[in-house]
């Protein structure tokens, strides 16, 4: 898996004040994880990121998620899934043992054969 998703989940969490509209930019919210990563020789209590930022990181922060980018982040917050592609969300989430959070919700169908 890329890490695409995983740089979509950093930017939701940093951009969180933006979406809020609590400031302009990512850097005025002093609470932000994302001043920390400003200066990766002061990170503070902000584990430094598990994978290479993009050298334009405020940019990409600073700039709306997709609504597709959105509404897989959320979705995977509500049901406390895995987030990823389809074929590693089912490996991690079978190895977690959380196979119910990307199972569709409800009972399922009756079967129509009797």
């Amino acid at each position: 898996q890329s890490d695409t998703h995983l740089l979509t989940v950093i930017r939701y969490i940093e951009a969180n004040p933006l979406r809020a509209r609590l400031v302009h930019w990512a850097k005025q919210w002093p609470w932000s994880s994302f001043l920390f990563r400003q200066d990766p020789q002061n990170l503070g209590i902000v584990d430094p990121s598990p994978v290479l930022l993009p050298e334009n990181w405020g940019d990409y922060v600073n700039s709306s998620l997709t609504m597709r980018e959105l509404e897989a982040v959320r979705l995977s917050i509500r049901r406390q899934s895995p987030l990823g592609e389809k074929d590693w969300v089912k490996k991690i989430a079978a190895q977690l043992g959380l196979s119910s959070t990307i199972n569709p919700r409800g009972r399922p169908p009756k079967s129509l054969k009797k």
